[in-house]
């Protein structure tokens, strides 16, 4: 499952426009050690725009909750961690295209001809023989790009890399990065070893994201799982979904409608982390449910023993109904009720909520009992149930929103990214809060 969580929030874009525009200041104002062509100033900016942009790419791998609050959630922080990576790939293609196009219109023996052009073989001439000659920037560069390109095309096509795949993956594109570090101080016609504003951007932001990438690839497993604790209850909910009570030895401090990473620790489970919204909880104590839709929901759900020991990474999320306005609508797309299960276990607040709950088949609406017994209880609830095995899908086209209300939405994308769009399209003036997931 993978969990995507839009807020609007402006500093995650601030940090990318502005790491973008720094970039290009400190390289179109930095002299270079030589007379060189408006062509090839150019390859070197787009050479250090594909740096800066690694750089956020790591940046925003280490999953940090201040950076996580900038971009609205962590699902927007992935998004942008995939178009930086793409764009960075796009970049680093150009960066070679020029460079060979720097070589083709200079004349051997020139300033424009460069021996550590990105992608080229330099003419030594031996004996009136010329001789291919491959250089140590050289060897750096085709690492650097060879990995980036072989990476993008796995990102692209491969949406169910398992983690520790993707594990591999970032470790690969550590060694590209690092590799097209060091042949960009091998081959710069700039003096990126002199004190200047270029040197310690360049220096700068290359330390911070090879620190990033060494934090992720080695350390994260080791420090952020720091929530230990054991499953204490099970409770299959129906013939694909599973509740899971998960005691820690020490209290999670979360806000319902949040959720966790959890590893666990059992023979014949995957032991990667994955995501899993919090169904409700108090003290020590959380629950999970899970709907067995992928291999490894579907081991959790078959062989998920008590006493099993896990460890939690977390919460995060911004789905805060406490935050939000006084009247508001909850859209719940199967296993994505469960935020809002939590929130109502919790004993909600003195908000107006009108909550529609589709699913498919009454096997999937787990959490029908407690709605309907909720709503007898509390008349500013109300629920309307949608089973789209019988039913037509959710269509909001005549509801009508007040603008002092919040829409709260959680379940597969594909559902709520419609659901989204159709409220834009019509100009809903309201508070549009949504989690989206993909069950592999």
């Amino acid at each position: 499952m993978n969990v995507q969580t839009t807020n609007k929030s402006a500093k995650g874009k601030l940090l990318i426009a502005t790491t973008v525009l720094i970039t290009l200041v400190v390289w179109l104002t930095a002299t270079p050690a030589m007379s060189i062509t408006a062509l090839d100033k150019a390859r070197h900016v787009i050479g250090g725009l594909s740096l800066s942009g690694l750089f956020l790419v790591f940046l925003l791998s280490t999953r940090n909750k201040t950076i996580e609050k900038w971009f609205g959630g962590l699902d927007r922080v992935y998004v942008y961690h995939r178009y930086l990576a793409i764009a960075s790939v796009v970049a680093i293609a150009v960066h070679s295209a020029l460079a060979e196009l720097v070589t083709t219109v200079s004349m051997p023996g020139t300033s424009g001809l460069s021996i550590t052009d990105l992608i080229k073989l330099q003419t030594a001439q031996t004996g009136g023989v010329a001789s291919p000659v491959i250089t140590p920037a050289l060897v750096f560069a085709y690492i650097g790009a060879i990995l980036f390109a072989i990476l993008t095309l796995i990102s692209l096509f491969n949406h169910s890399l398992k983690y520790e795949t993707w594990r591999i993956t970032h470790r690969l594109m550590l060694i590209g990065y690092l590799s097209g570090l060091v042949h960009t101080y091998l081959s710069s016609k700039y003096t990126l070893l002199q004190f200047s504003a270029l040197s310690i951007w360049t220096g700068g932001t290359a330390l911070v994201g090879i620190c990033c990438a060494v934090y992720i690839i080695f350390i994260y497993q080791r420090r952020a799982f720091r929530h230990r604790g054991s499953v204490t209850a099970i409770e299959r909910l129906g013939p694909n979904v599973i509740e899971i009570e998960i005691t820690l030895d020490e209290p999670l401090a979360f806000t319902p409608g949040q959720f966790a990473f959890i590893k666990v620790f059992q023979e014949g489970i995957e032991q990667a982390p994955h995501p899993f919204s919090i169904s409700g909880g108090a003290a020590n104590r959380i629950t999970i449910t899970v709907k067995a839709s992928g291999d490894y929901s579907r081991q959790l759900y078959d062989s998920l023993q008590l006493n099993t020991h896990v460890a939690l990474d977390g919460p995060y999320g911004h789905m805060d109904f406490s935050d939000g306005k006084a009247n508001q609508v909850w859209i719940a797309g199967g296993i994505g009720i469960t935020p809002f299960i939590s929130y109502l276990r919790e004993g909600a607040g003195g908000q107006s909520i009108e909550m529609f709950y589709s699913y498919r088949g009454q096997e999937e609406a787990v959490y029908r009992e407690f709605l309907e017994a909720y709503q007898m209880n509390h008349p500013n609830f109300r629920v309307t149930f949608i089973d789209t095995s019988v039913d037509n899908r959710l269509d909001l086209g005549k509801y009508v929103f007040r603008d002092d209300t919040c829409v709260y939405m959680c379940g597969p994308t594909k559902m709520m990214d419609s659901l989204a769009k159709s409220l834009r399209d019509r100009k809903v003036n309201a508070d549009l809060v949504y989690e989206g997931f993909a069950l592999k």
